[in-house]
């Protein structure tokens, strides 16, 4: 089988996110419609290019990059075990791409992950890092999706980090919550509060 560029562009995306949903590669690879995307993704299944996983109840299957797509694409082939507490979290984050994309005109090749970052600085690194960032106009825009309150200390030394490596930070929160009061009481004049709602619209 010969890989056609877009299949190198979907194996690009797996792999720099921590998995991808079938929605999340339709959309980012600019398929033009979900059965297209979804015949392509089990031809990659078939030829060991993809594995999908369900691993929670409710929740699609997740897509990974296997040993061989891993090799080709040059990322690190050790197998990195999905953290099932966080499934729920980094669905919610791939999902929040499409606003930065439609509101502030960013290309998606142009997000830098956070597991990007962290194999920048190699897999023992416990520096936190952004959920994904990028540049707009000559500003770095760090994004945050917290969802469950962190301790004070933790959620503030965070903000600090964001505060001396990027000029803007974006915090995705769910309405009145307690996280949002939390970063309310900080002061740091570059943090901007956005709502999930307003980010992801819940379908009608």
């Amino acid at each position: 089988m010969e890989l056609t560029e877009r299949d190198k562009l979907v194996l690009k995306e797996v792999g720099r996110w921590y998995f991808m949903l079938g929605r999340h590669i339709k959309v980012f690879c600019g398929f033009p419609t979900s059965n297209i995307a979804d015949r392509r993704l089990r031809v990659l299944i078939e030829q060991k290019y993809l594995k999908r996983e369900k691993i929670l109840y409710g929740v699609p299957y997740l897509y990974f990059l296997t040993y061989k797509s891993k090799k080709l694409m040059g990322y690190n082939t050790r197998s990195g075990m999905v953290k099932v507490d966080k499934i729920k979290h980094d669905i919610v984050v791939l999902d929040t791409v499409n606003y930065f994309v439609n509101n502030l005109k960013i290309n998606i090749a142009d997000i830098i992950t956070e597991r990007q970052l962290l194999m920048r600085d190699g897999f023992g690194s416990k520096r936190h890092h952004p959920d994904y960032i990028f540049n707009v106009n000559g500003e770095n825009y760090a994004i945050e999706i917290e969802l469950t309150p962190k301790a004070k200390k933790r959620l503030e030394n965070n903000v600090m980090e964001n505060f001396q490596n990027y000029d803007r930070q974006l915090w995705i929160v769910e309405r009145n919550s307690k996280v949002e009061r939390m970063l309310k009481e900080l002061d740091y004049y570059n943090i901007t509060i956005l709502y999930l709602d307003l980010v992801i619209p819940k379908k009608t």
